[in-house]
């Protein structure tokens, strides 16, 4: 029998030293947890109030401040599943409808992203039989994922916008855990239940959530190939049974939505450069990367999947090598049929389990100086990236501009008075800073039917007396209208503003331009 390995001064650690040694290991980890769900809140906070609010997060907003009825109705006619919606509006219910009440829903979302990614890789090595009774290591890789997924870039570029990417991220993290709990040999009917209701929230929540879901039934399916349980066949019946329940009463909604994505949708064909673009911006959190820079993303994705296939040759991995290619393969799939729904932002849930296998490959290096190097040069790179969030491709821009614009129209039209503009996406962002500013005006959208706006789902929210004609603008006594257009090159100008139009400038952010109409009240102006 093999001797004890004596400690550096030649006495025996005893097994209370070891105990306590672990608990250390035990603190420092949940410490490192904490600071890792901390830091990834603050970098999905700060300077949100600062930034201009986008198109789509002024469809949020204002699906806040609707009557229950048209919110109802506004949601069935959107192109998502409307719980990211109902979740919001009672949150801003509580917290408000200003601009950094709005994000920070998604920054508590990302938070809580970081803590079930933890949970998630943990409970994946300890379900691989080799790793099973390490659960230092284990937890060192859940603390990786964490941090990697705290300081991602792209997490925190989508994730931090008042959309439903976050809680989207959240949830499918959620069920992923679930899932693996509820296959394990001690599984109960809770984590069954937790599965069942963390995966219609995630299906209820974004569509792309619905490939997370097919990676699930995938490893479910291939577990009972493989070991024949009928307890695992049990509890996946209850867990499908469940999920259906949940999400039938959205079936018919989802019908409709899909029948509108298919007919008039936006999203523009699906291409190669699409999709290198995504996985480059994915993998490194930079853009306009090309040449050699390019090839060496390439050429570390692919090591990083041999690598993490070669360590981890059990169901659960695949199951994650599942979760990170589903997504790609169904926008893909779908393409071919003559439709693309492939949107760059649409693959954080895909780039979330990347990070999460990266982290446990670097779990996986032999040493702890090699482990501690590698690691610091990713948290390096991710900061990088955050730093050079604002720049000219960053996903948002600077506030200023618009808000701008409402403040120089209030000040031109002492009375009541109409603010014309092009889509309904305007409208929503202009609707928004009114309300923000305390103008008296309402907004219109210069079109005679709804189907000619640019993104169909905003139209959901005009309501019929919004909606106006280039050629029938009518002019009410004693109302002042003014026509905002972002750009000067705007084609869809009525003809009846004067020119030359009043420009509103902003340092980092796109000019607006003030269009008076020639039926202006006052004559002097």
């Amino acid at each position: 029998m093999a001797a004890r390995r004596a400690s550096p001064r030649g006495v025996t650690p005893s097994p209370a030293d070891n105990t306590m040694k672990k608990l250390n290991r035990s603190f420092c980890i949940n410490i490192g947890l904490v600071l890792a769900v901390f830091v990834g809140f603050a970098v999905r906070t700060v300077g949100n109030e600062g930034c201009e609010i986008s198109p789509d997060e002024a469809f949020s907003w204002r699906l806040t401040v609707l009557p229950s009825s048209r919110f109802v109705r506004s949601v069935i006619g959107d192109v998502h599943p409307p719980l990211y919606y109902v979740f919001l509006r009672a949150w801003c219910a509580g917290m408000g409808h200003s601009l950094s009440a709005l994000r920070t829903f998604s920054a508590l979302m990302g938070a809580a992203t970081i803590a079930a990614t933890y949970a998630c890789v943990s409970t994946l090595i300890r379900a691989d039989p080799r790793t099973s009774d390490r659960p230092e290591t284990a937890r060192v890789a859940g603390l990786l994922a964490a941090i990697l997924v705290a300081l991602s870039p792209f997490q925190v570029a989508y994730g931090r916008s008042a959309r439903m990417y976050a809680m989207g991220t959240c949830l499918s993290a959620l069920s992923t855990w679930a899932l693996l709990k509820s296959t394990r040999e001690d599984q109960r009917i809770r984590w069954c239940l937790l599965y069942s209701a963390s995966a219609a929230g995630l299906a209820l929540t974004h569509y792309y959530g619905i490939f997370t879901i097919i990676a699930h039934a995938l490893y479910v399916a291939i577990g009972l190939l493989r070991t024949r349980s009928m307890q695992l066949l049990r509890n996946g019946a209850c867990a499908a049974s469940a999920f259906l329940l949940i999400y039938a009463g959205w079936m018919p909604s989802m019908r409709t939505q899909m029948q509108s994505v298919w007919r008039d949708y936006w999203i523009p064909p699906l291409s190669i450069g699409n999709l290198r673009s995504a996985a480059v911006y994915g993998a490194t959190g930079l853009r306009n990367i090309g040449g050699p820079g390019e090839a060496l993303v390439w050429l570390g994705g692919a090591t990083l999947v041999l690598t993490f296939a070669r360590q981890r040759g059990t169901s659960a991995s695949a199951l994650l090598l599942g979760l990170i290619g589903m997504p790609w393969l169904g926008a893909i799939g779908i393409a071919a049929t003559g439709r693309s729904v492939f949107l760059e932002r649409y693959t954080i849930f895909s780039q979330m389990f990347a990070l999460q296998a990266l982290a446990i490959v670097l779990a996986g290096i032999p040493g702890r100086r090699s482990r501690l190097f590698v690691s610091t040069l990713l948290v390096a790179s991710s900061s990088l990236g955050l730093l050079q969030e604002h720049e000219a491709d960053s996903p948002r821009e600077p506030r200023g501009a618009l808000e701008a614009a409402i403040r120089r129209v209030a000040s031109l039209a002492p009375g009541r008075t109409s603010i014309i503009v092009a889509d309904g996406g305007t409208q929503c962002c202009v609707l928004f800073y009114v309300v923000r500013c305390g103008v008296d005006a309402r907004v219109l959208v210069a079109d005679a039917r709804p189907e000619g706006i640019g993104h169909r789902a905003y139209a959901s929210v005009v309501s019929d007396d919004e909606w106006v004609g280039y050629h029938v603008i009518s002019q009410q006594p004693g109302e002042y209208q003014y026509y905002l257009s972002k750009g000067i090159g705007d084609t869809s100008l009525p003809e009846a503003c004067r020119l030359p139009p009043e420009r509103v400038k902003s340092k980092g952010a796109s000019d607006w331009y003030i269009w008076q109409f020639a039926t202006h009240p006052d004559p002097t102006i």
